[in-house]
Parts: C-alpha cells; sequence; structure tokens
C-alpha cells in the first residue's frame, strides 16, 4: 500500500517450527501490517517502523531437553545491531520496530503435548527502549480449555531483557499481576473445578535475575472471601 502510509500487508501467515521442538507451526496470523518508516526511503535503505500481526496464534513449546522454542530466537535477536525504536534521526544501525498483536492467542506445550492453560485475547508488544534492551508487554484472559471458565480476569505482564552471550544469562525484570479474578473462576483456571469459594482474586509477582537465576517474589490478595451457600430442592409430598 502506498496510501495512508507505505506498507506491506501479509495474509494467512505461517511460520513454522523447529522439527525440534514439533510439526505444528509457532505462529499463524490472519494478518499482518509492516509499515514502512517514511524517512528510511529518501535514504535507501529500508525500515519498518511497525509490525502488527492481527488475532494471531503461537505456541510456545518446551521439549524434554527443558529448552523453549523461542530461546533460538532471543539469542539470534542479541546478537543483531539496532538503534532504539523511537530514536527519531537514523543512524548507521536501522532502528528496530515496534512489533506488536491484537486479538492474539498463546498456547503452552510440554513436547507435541497441548497444555490446557492459554492465553485468549491478548494484547502484545515488543520494542527496544536502549539499544541494549528490549521490553515486552503482554495483557490477556487466562483460559483453560478443559472447563468452561469464562470470568476469568485480567493477566498482565512487563518484562525488561537485557543483552547476554547465552540466553540463561539475560538479565531479566519482569513484573505480573491477575487482577480482577473472581474466586470461582479461578478456582477452575487452576484446578479444572469451581472450589465452592466467593470473593475476588488479586495476584502481583516480580522476578529479577536472569532467566535461569531469578529471585521471584510474590502477593495474593482475596477480598470478600465466602463459602457459596449449599442450594437444596425441597420436594413436598403428595
Amino acid at each position: 500500500h502506498v496510501l495512508p502510509v507505505p506498507m506491506f500487508t501479509m495474509n494467512n501467515l505461517v511460520v513454522s517450527e523447529d522439527p525440534a521442538f514439533g510439526s505444528e507451526p509457532t505462529i499463524r496470523a490472519n494478518t499482518v501490517e509492516a509499515r514502512l518508516r517514511l524517512s528510511s526511503l529518501w535514504r535507501r535503505h529500508v525500515e519498518f517502523s511497525r509490525i502488527k500481526f492481527i488475532n494471531p496464534s503461537l505456541n510456545l513449546v518446551r521439549n524434554p531437553a527443558g529448552r523453549w522454542n523461542l530461546d533460538n530466537i532471543l539469542v539470534h535477536a542479541s546478537r543483531i545491531d539496532a538503534a532504539p525504536t523511537a530514536q527519531r534521526r537514523p543512524g548507521s544501525t536501522p532502528r528496530f520496530p515496534y512489533i506488536e498483536a491484537t486479538g492474539a492467542r498463546v498456547n503452552i506445550k510440554l513436547g507435541d503435548e497441548k497444555l490446557p492453560y492459554s492465553l485468549n485475547e491478548t494484547e502484545f508488544a515488543l520494542w527496544l527502549p536502549k539499544p541494549d534492551q528490549w521490553h515486552v508487554r503482554l495483557v490477556g484472559k487466562p483460559i483453560r480449555t478443559d472447563t468452561n471458565a469464562s470470568d476469568t480476569g485480567e493477566l498482565r505482564v512487563e518484562a525488561t531483557l537485557d543483552r547476554a552471550a547465552k540466553i540463561a544469562d539475560v538479565p531479566l525484570e519482569l513484573s505480573l499481576d491477575w487482577r480482577r479474578a473472581p474466586l470461582g473462576e479461578a478456582s477452575r483456571i487452576i484446578t479444572a473445578q469451581d472450589m465452592g469459594w466467593r470473593g475476588s482474586l488479586a495476584v502481583q509477582a516480580t522476578a529479577h535475575g536472569t532467566l535461569s537465576d531469578a529471585a521471584l517474589t510474590a502477593t495474593l490478595k482475596l477480598t470478600d472471601v465466602r463459602r457459596q451457600k449449599p442450594e437444596f430442592i425441597i420436594k413436598q409430598a403428595v
């Protein structure tokens, strides 16, 4: 497209999986929009300012050896020189694009087995605030496919990752916030059944360290907790 802004549109994008992690694609997306930086066209050095995935499905896979399918991607990205996403003037290295996804579904797999835990209706963003640092934002709705849990609140994750020679040594700062989750629906997510408690649940957690060795701190808050009253059916003898 030339108007309203120069960009490419790709339909039905499929990114194949590394055979070491399975045969199901890593990413499927109905539509991907890649917007060009106008200033880069005059320099004959094409840069993308924004890459947007619309309604994608992402598989996070951990194989029997304990490796994740995104490990190699993170290591490869850490070795590429890139300028910060928000840098206004072009430089000797290309500026990292703002990568986002809307309406995404994130699945988790152990080998070939897809776990029932997923994130649905997920908003995702990735950008480079500094030359050696990535920032990730993820907001989604936790679901469990083997239950009928519906109102499960909102899960928000913010993370900062720095460069490192090995994936295990990548410095990490992470915050997680699970909010507005009714206790009954939260128990369906955790235990696959309604445990009969009512009220609301909020979880806040932070992690600091490296991907292989991080200190985790978590806070659990329960509000208006009560036991659901059993329902009795009274039958009148005729």
